[in-house]
């Protein structure tokens, strides 16, 4: 791994218990009033003095200018006291028992401890790298500075500060606070007296190696002005803040370019800022890894991501600070001579596409632009955004795809919004087949847009096989989806309910001034039918429906139809396997979004397949099944239990093995019993590797379960 690795979980871990519950409450407050000669500065500047020009961006709040330069008050004299600083500490210390005593034996106060800040700036103050809005929250970066902490004017600690993160909420007044990212201390005392040495040691011993932030809870404008040597800003005052040690458990990734293994030892993966896969060189991600961006940067991808996890185990990509979202991944125009990435069990959340750049205002946690070598599979796309106006309108909540023509299948979107294609826009010449996906509170959110939970767009033919919309918003038209500019959307198997939008109706836009693009919609069910479509589309409806699914949630899956004997779903069954209606050379997957496989003949609409019988229907969807297996998958002897309740008369019990074609394999119960648990054995050792089906009639109850045999 080329990261620079500052801290792992397992070197420290005895340390990490011994000082867990003084770890948790560890600070030190300090506070800094300009009436002390103490605070920030900030300023713009015109070029003639020490500093380039540089000025701020106006406040999107409609107040001023942000101010380019800050330092604290005895930056380079712009306050000449001998004791401006930018604070001093406070008395209410935790957690730093080691440097309050020695404080103390030397005759020492904490307030006698200053805070200094060295020249930060706004870097290249770009709007989605270096500032950004998000509802009433304007967030603003200030890069690489320098701190100082000083004793009675000597040399005590400092360190180096990648960025800072200031924050401002409109919704109350004048108030910026704002939170330094990780910096590992240093103690700078060695030209110091012997008592400030001490001092500076002692509390590098209570630190115990671990990583610093500064956190200024409350800092205002003093409403104190200057103008001199080429600078025009303002003081601001700290009313409270504090010096927090913090223990991340993981690896902090600086600004890199990363390859090799990230293992479960050193999860989590603290990013840091943008990081990039060179190409020719591949990242490999273990399952169960979390990976928290502690930065608005992107991480861009053009060697190979293999990031599959599994389903107990998915990988974590999200936000540090969920309030501070991550920039999301890119695959811009990586190199077709890289392996295929693969992205699989792994959940999305808390992305934000800020690029300036053309495209990269769209698709929040992954934009994919002239890219085909991604296989992307049982992932979670949650709490993405994208809604940054720049030269191209913002689309894709959760995935932007752009000249490309990736397989998505298996995925969940849920909770994502976009001005356009609340979860997902597929633009310029992009022909995916996406399948068994289920979309649901997804939203677009401009008066204007359109597509609540999916946008195609610009001569694009995407086919989408199998997927389930329910229940997403457009502030516009379609409340599931919208076509816009050409192509030919294709929609076979696929269920639209409960979807609404402001304008027009609730499922499908077609938005087509040139009349170029055609819908076809086969075997589907669609709320209101052809009304649920407007304003209508060139193109085919063959063979849909317009009946209520009859939704139910089973586990931790919601949308799923009903198959229950009293409340059957009119979608089970329904849908089609016909080549005609399917994309080219398409094989229907082993299994369903939910595990169940997948039936040929005939299959069910939407996302999800109930579960197998043999000849006798379909079974009883249960929260609790009544027949397991185990070992499985099984190589040889397996049981079979089954439970039989007490509301259970004395029935007859019949417990066959079917392979998949409906073919007999075994007969292993066929009797009357009574209520109770039974388990009986299964000797699949002469059996051919494949799928097996166990089913279990008691009375007209009917349930099956799957035997993999693996050999």
């Amino acid at each position: 791994m080329k990261t620079k690795t500052l801290l792992k979980t397992t070197a420290l871990a005895t340390l990490t218990l011994l000082f867990t519950s003084l770890l948790t409450i560890a600070q030190i407050p300090f506070q800094g009033l300009v009436a002390n000669n103490e605070g920030g500065a900030g300023w713009d500047a015109d070029g003639t003095g020490p500093e380039p020009a540089g000025y701020g961006h106006i406040h999107p709040f409609g107040w001023g200018s942000s101010l380019y330069y800050a330092a604290s008050l005895d930056y380079d004299n712009i306050d000449p006291d001998p004791d401006a600083a930018l604070a001093h500490f406070l008395d209410d210390i935790n957690g730093f028992p080691l440097f309050e005593q020695a404080l103390a034996n030397h005759g020492f106060s904490p307030g006698q401890v200053k805070i200094k800040f060295g020249l930060t700036s706004e870097k290249n103050d770009i709007e989605g790298e270096d500032w950004f809005t998000i509802g009433d929250m304007h967030y603003l970066n200030k890069y690489d500075g320098y701190f100082y902490l000083e004793l009675d004017g000597e040399a005590m600690v400092s360190g180096f500060i990648k960025n800072y993160f200031f924050t401002y909420n409109n919704s109350v007044y004048n108030d910026w606070p704002f939170e330094s990212n990780f910096t590992r201390p240093f103690n700078t005392s060695s030209g110091s007296s012997i008592q400030v040495r001490e001092v500076a040691e002692a509390f590098m011993q209570d630190m115990q190696s671990e990583e610093l932030r500064i956190v200024i809870e409350h800092m205002q404008s003093s409403g104190q002005f200057f103008s001199t040597n080429g600078r025009d800003g303002v003081f601001h005052e700290i009313t409270w803040g504090e010096l927090k040690p913090e223990l991340p458990a993981g690896t902090l990734v600086w600004d890199n370019e990363v390859s090799g293994m990230w293992d479960t030892a050193g999860s989590p993966y603290i990013v840091m800022g943008y990081i990039k896969i060179p190409d020719g060189e591949t990242l490999t991600i273990e399952p169960g890894v979390e990976v928290k961006f502690n930065s608005t940067e992107r991480f861009d991808i053009q060697g190979c991501l293999i990031a599959e996890g599994t389903e107990a185990l998915p990988i974590l990509f999200t936000a540090y600070d969920p309030d501070i979202k991550w920039g999301g991944m890119v695959w811009d125009q990586t190199p077709a001579t890289n392996p295929n990435s693969v992205l699989k069990h792994c959940i999305f959340e808390h992305s934000y596409a800020y690029g300036l750049e053309t495209r990269y205002n769209c698709g929040g946690a992954v934009r994919v632009n002239l890219v085909n070598s991604i296989d992307m599979s049982h992932c979670v796309f949650r709490y993405n955004s994208a809604d940054k106006f720049t030269t191209n309108n913002p689309a894709g909540g959760a995935l932007a795809m752009f000249d490309c023509s990736i397989h998505i299948s298996h995925c969940i979107f849920h909770d994502n919004s976009s001005s356009w294609g609340g979860a997902i826009i597929m633009g310029s010449n992009s022909n995916p087949v996406i399948d068994n996906c289920l979309f649901f509170n997804n939203e677009s959110t401009f008066v204007g847009g359109g597509g609540g939970a999916g946008l195609s767009w610009d001569n694009s033919s995407p086919h989408l096989v199998n997927c389930t919309f329910a229940d997403n918003y457009a502030a516009d038209a379609g409340g599931a989806y919208e076509l816009e500019f050409g192509g030919t959307t294709t929609f076979t198997n696929c269920i639209f309910w409960g979807n609404t939008a402001d304008v027009g109706a609730g499922q499908i836009s077609v938005f087509d001034p040139d009349s170029t693009a055609d819908l076809n919609i086969y075997y589907c069910d669609v709320e209101g039918g052809l009304n649920g479509i407007q304003p209508g589309f060139q193109g085919e409806y063959i063979e849909n429906i317009d009946e209520y699914p009859e939704f139910i949630t089973v586990g931790e899956y919601p949308y799923v139809p009903d198959t229950s004997y009293f409340n059957p779903s009119p979608c089970t069954d329904k849908g089609t396997e016909n080549a005609l209606f399917l994309p080219a050379d398409y094989t229907f997957p082993l299994y369903c979004l939910r595990g169940n496989p997948r039936i040929n003949g005939p299959v069910d609409m939407g996302c999800y397949e109930s579960p197998l019988t043999v000849g006798f229907g379909r079974s009883v969807e249960s929260d609790k099944a009544a027949i397991k297996v185990y070992p499985n998958p099984s190589s040889g002897l397996s049981e079979i239990s089954y439970l039989l309740t007490a509301d259970c008369r004395p029935s007859t019990v019949d417990l066959r093995d079917y392979d998949l074609k409906g073919k007999e394999i075994t007969t292993l119960v066929n009797e009357k019993q009574q209520p109770g648990e039974y388990t009986v054995h299964f000797d699949a050792s002469d059996l051919p590797a494949g799928i097996y089906l166990v089913r279990l009639l008691i009375g007209e109850r009917n349930e099956t379960a799957k035997l993999v045999v693996l050999k």
